[in-house]
């Protein structure tokens, strides 16, 4: 399921930006949606987990089939960091984040996923709320002068940055640089998706993609 696709239909006002990424500060951060709709900013985070996963305070833990669980990284925090970085993004383009309300959500897009102890609090939209979230939307009603947020829109796309530098193109690509950055596939399945589209370079611990 495809988030994109599912908001593609969205009523005419509500400006929709996919798949940005800046820099700012020296921080490079990336956002999967951006949804302008004049009473908000929503920021769309979309995972698309797979299989039974559960929260400690601030860890997450995903739990195999052998019941052992084995810790991920925390999708919050990193929601957290984007919706900081939005801001000061914002703030530096001269738009104030007190003229409409940025918020931020988690949308896991995956039927087959499931998170124990999710407190309610929590700006996670689950597969079977995705719908009501997306109806919710269609119901906001945009200002009447939509123009500053029409040339926010402009500047956001002028300054997403097309080249990027996460596809590793100054790095060697090795199945530990994979797993570090996105820690939730397994080691022994992205070493199976390398070796059918890149061709492994040497030995043990040494070995590279190209």
């Amino acid at each position: 399921m495809q988030f994109d696709y599912l908001i593609r239909n969205l009523r005419s006002d509500i400006l929709i930006l996919n798949d940005l990424l800046f820099e700012h500060n020296h921080t490079i951060f990336q956002i999967d949606s951006v949804l302008i709709t004049g009473e908000s900013i929503l920021l769309i985070e979309v995972k698309n987990y797979d299989g039974d996963y559960y929260m400690e305070e601030e860890k997450w833990y995903s739990l195999t089939t052998t019941e052992i669980k084995r810790e991920v990284k925390n999708p919050l925090l990193q929601l957290k960091r984007t919706e900081s970085m939005f801001i000061q993004l914002l703030h530096h383009l001269g738009f104030s984040s007190s003229t409409s309300t940025v918020k931020s959500h988690l949308v896991f897009v995956n039927p087959n996923f499931f998170l124990y102890h999710a407190p309610l609090q929590f700006p996670i939209i689950f597969p079977t709320q995705i719908q009501r979230f997306i109806n919710k939307l269609d119901d906001m009603r945009a200002k009447k002068n939509m123009d500053i947020y029409h040339k926010l829109a402009d500047e956001l796309v002028s300054i997403h940055i097309k080249n990027s530098p996460l596809l590793f193109p100054d790095h060697r690509i090795t199945t530990t640089a994979i797993y570090d950055w996105c820690n939730i596939v397994p080691t022994y399945s992205i070493r199976k998706i390398l070796s059918r589209h890149f061709k492994l370079m040497g030995q043990g611990k040494s070995s590279y993609y190209v």
